[in-house]
């Protein structure tokens, strides 16, 4: 890993304080206001003793509560003013109750602590992601349990893109992977498909995002699993005949990368244009085909395997 492999987590500066932290007695109205406010994907929980007692994400908090009224289509938001004011009625009761009464929380693992290798703070947050656990930092703990700070993707990915061998590969060199490294390949549903559909693949398939493609495989859009999680609450049950194309964030508005362009294009997207992922993808004719989803937790674990390949 250019000699990066021995150099400790604390010694990379990958270490971040910019995180979201709440108590496990602080109100689930709290955690909705810094995943809507401040687009936080987990949250750290501590005890009354300002230790580590978990991570809270983003996809738990969506599936407990009511997705916002401005995310769900015109013609399915609840028209019927008795059953509004039932339902903000019960939505303001779970808000006012404590976080650990709402969510298990537990000590999952990953973490670890500021002198630990990088590349086993890579590795960790790796399994994380590819886990059911749906968690994409690291934090560090101190010796007492308190926490230290966090490491990110996007943290790691400003330390690592400095090296400029590695962010010269060209990004197909993904398309070689996803069999034996467990990447996420590319899942194709059609604009006309469903709601429903969508959501059974993300539950029982390892996947986190769905590109939409016309019949002859041109890319159209893609939903990911915070958007189909969010518009799956129970109480929404009448979305899920929603097709597809009426949800989808079209093609316009996704961030592609030729598979011929070097790794430094995604890297950039991720750390100075905010996108989340970006697709690879391949125009021929006029017509765009996607290759694979990539996001900064790839991109990492693409650093592990060159680095276990040398």
């Amino acid at each position: 890993m250019e000699n990066s492999d021995a150099v400790s987590i604390e010694d990379t500066k990958v270490i971040t304080n910019d995180f979201c932290i709440l108590k496990e007695t602080d109100t689930v109205a709290e955690a909705l206001a810094l995943i809507t406010v401040q687009n936080a994907s987990e949250i750290v929980i501590v005890d009354e003793d300002k230790k580590f007692a978990g991570i809270l994400t983003d996809l738990s908090i969506l599936r407990a509560l009511p997705p916002p009224v401005l995310d769900v289509p015109v013609k399915f938001r609840i028209k019927n003013p008795k059953f509004r004011k039932q339902l903000n009625e019960e939505l303001v009761d779970s808000l006012k109750k404590p976080i650990r009464e709402v969510f298990k929380l537990e000590k999952i693992k990953p973490y670890t602590s500021k002198n630990q290798r990088l590349i086993y703070a890579i590795d960790k947050l790796v399994d994380s992601d590819k886990s059911t656990s749906e968690i994409r930092v690291l934090p560090i703990i101190n010796e007492d349990e308190t926490v230290y700070g966090v490491a990110s993707p996007e943290s790691i990915l400003s330390y690592l893109k400095s090296h400029q061998k590695f962010c010269q590969l060209k990004a197909e060199r993904f398309l070689a992977l996803p069999e034996v490294s467990g990447m996420e390949q590319p899942y194709t549903l059609l604009p006309s498909d469903t709601l429903a559909q969508a959501r059974f693949a993300m539950k029982y398939l390892p996947i986190k995002h769905i590109t939409i493609c016309d019949r002859d495989g041109n890319l159209l859009g893609m939903v990911d699993k915070k958007q189909v999680t969010t518009l799956t609450h129970p109480m929404y049950f009448s979305l899920m005949g929603i097709s597809l194309s009426k949800i989808m964030k079209p093609v316009t508005k996704l961030c592609l990368v030729e598979k011929s362009q070097p790794l430094q294009e995604c890297i950039n997207a991720f750390l100075h244009l905010g996108f989340k992922e970006v697709v690879i993808v391949e125009q021929l004719a006029g017509k765009i085909y996607p290759k694979m989803v990539v996001t900064p937790i790839d991109i990492l674990q693409f650093r592990v395997q060159v680095y276990r390949q040398n």
